[in-house]
């Protein structure tokens, strides 16, 4: 082999190993936009709180889905297509497509939803200065609506209850009051208050022998 094969073959692979690099630098540079936010050991928490949304944000957000709203700083139409990857501790990988609202003159922004969950991390495939950052959570309110329709149903029911049985109770109070009088009225009220009528008669008829006696003594007096 001559000195000048081998440099040939050196300067080829030198040029291979060239574009190699060049190809996993630029992909490096690629995906180098992670999310700014520190993740933690346990990642962001769907119920976080520190990423509240804004007003109309969750309008299109259906119960027990979880929104995940990203926005990539210092970006605009011109920077599409994009592609962000999301890991979730439940979910695993998710991928979204950006957009840009405003006639392409907007933000590039990302939305992923998923159900309660946590983020682990995130980045995306466009390459500049900004920051990649979680703009904020949406949460859907179906358990909360649930809970407050059963507790309303629940009082509604109670309250019915209770009407209906004020007028139930008077009426046997009444029922009840009536009907003690018409039990002992007529024991009372023909012979003194239940009292047997046996010693009146037997009075009265010894008192009818007594005057008829005293009546026939005065008669046989007065004829002798």
């Amino acid at each position: 082999m001559t000195t000048r094969s081998f440099s040939r073959r050196m300067l080829t692979i030198a040029s291979m190993a060239a574009i190699s690099l060049s190809l996993v630098m630029t992909v490096g540079l690629a995906l180098a936009n992670d999310l700014h936010q520190d993740t933690g050991e346990n990642g962001i928490s769907w119920d976080d709180t520190g990423f509240p949304p804004g007003a109309g944000d969750c309008d299109n957000v259906k119960p027990g889905e979880v929104l995940w709203h990203f926005v990539h700083t210092g970006t605009d139409g011109s920077d599409l297509p994009s592609e962000l990857t999301a890991e979730f501790a439940n979910a695993g990988t998710q991928k979204a497509d950006g957009y840009s609202n405003g006639g392409g003159n907007a933000i590039v922004q990302y939305n992923i939803i998923t159900g309660e969950d946590s983020l682990l991390s995130a980045s995306d495939d466009i390459e500049n200065d900004g920051h990649l950052n979680l703009s904020h959570i949406c949460v859907g309110e179906e358990e909360e609506s649930v809970a407050e329709s059963v507790e309303q149903s629940v009082a509604e029911s109670e309250a019915e209850s209770e009407a209906e049985s004020v007028p139930e109770s008077g009426e046997q109070s009444v029922e009840a009051g009536t009907g003690t009088p018409e039990e002992s009225t007529p024991d009372g009220a023909l012979f003194g208050n239940g009292a047997s009528p046996l010693p009146t008669i037997a009075f009265s008829l010894i008192l009818l022998a007594s005057l008829g006696g005293l009546a026939y003594a005065n008669v046989k007096s007065v004829r002798s």
